[in-house]
């Protein structure tokens, strides 16, 4: 799948790409050395599950929390996610351990993926419905994997603006890739749902008790949060188009995976050029810096034409 990362050295820009098509991305500023040791950590915890999956038949991944081998997400599976990602991003991402959880985390809950900063974990998991079945409930199988692997992939970058965006866009359903960046983190969830209970219980005392007070205040605190996360969601989404449509100008065939690689301010920065003669130059000048850049510079760039495995 990938070549042996010992004997890759910093200037093959040709096996670099492999690993960065295979969803292994280099991280903002990361040197080569530090990227090969990191890239050979996730591959050494691929070969940690499997190893004990081969010898215990389970792989545990905390105290009391096993995943059986019997659940392990197969490459069938995850040829689906990669028909998905590979024409969106350029990324064909299948090192990642996949296990359908046969636990149940609540009727809406199709999947998450598993990362700690500093560590080499780095595993997903998706409902155990879609062992059998490729739709479950409002879920497709291939959507979910997708979802999830571009999380796998993007997480070195550490960008959470954007992570839901990217994420959401393989997505067949319009509706879901425009408003699934909308809950970013924990938080949007929960200062969508507060004020709206508040609402609710201000409704039912008012209803069950007869007292008489206005209830069109409330409506406006449990609607000023949604409203806000809608407005941010379609600048954000226009930040994106607005980059996109400049690189696509500059000749970038593919500007997705290139603004896939990117963090906020880079696509910011993109979306504020005036023309499409300010990209190249500007790859040009960031790539003289970072490994990142040179590469991204070669696979879209210099060697548009180029496909890889």
């Amino acid at each position: 799948m990938f070549p042996e990362l010992d004997k890759i050295e910093e200037n093959d820009l040709e096996a670099l790409a492999q690993l960065d098509a295979g969803g292994l991305l280099i991280a903002p500023e990361e040197d080569f050395a530090s990227y090969i040791r990191r890239a050979s950590g996730l591959l050494g915890f691929r070969g940690k599950v499997e190893n004990e999956l081969t010898e215990t038949g389970r792989f545990e991944l905390e105290e009391g929390f096993e995943l059986p081998a019997s659940n392990r997400i197969p490459p069938e599976i995850i040829d689906e996610a990669a028909a998905i990602t590979e024409p969106l991003y350029a990324i064909s991402v299948r090192w990642v351990p996949g296990f359908f959880l046969s636990q149940s985390l609540g009727l809406l809950w199709g999947g998450c993926s598993f990362t700690e900063s500093g560590s080499d974990l780095n595993i997903f998991l998706i409902r155990n419905s879609f062992a059998a079945r490729k739709r479950w409930f409002i879920y497709r199988r291939d959507e979910l994997t997708a979802h999830e692997l571009c999380h796998a992939a993007r997480n070195v970058l550490e960008d959470d603006t954007y992570e839901e965006y990217f994420a959401y866009q393989t997505s067949p359903f319009r509706g879901r890739r425009y408003l699934g960046a909308c809950f970013r983190t924990r938080l949007d969830a929960l200062f969508f749902l507060g004020p709206v209970m508040v609402l609710l219980v201000a409704e039912i005392i008012r209803t069950s008790f007869n007292f008489r007070y206005p209830i069109w205040p409330f409506w406006v605190v449990a609607g000023l949060y949604p409203a806000f996360l809608l407005l941010r969601n379609q600048f954000e989404r226009n930040q994106v188009k607005r980059a996109a449509k400049i690189l696509f100008e500059a000749g970038v065939r593919n500007p997705m995976a290139v603004l896939f690689r990117c963090v906020t301010p880079e696509i910011k920065r993109f979306a504020r050029m005036q023309s499409a003669r300010e990209v190249l130059p500007h790859i040009d000048a960031v790539a003289a810096d970072e490994l990142r850049w040179r590469l991204i510079k070669y696979r879209f760039i210099e060697a548009q034409h180029h496909e890889y495995d």
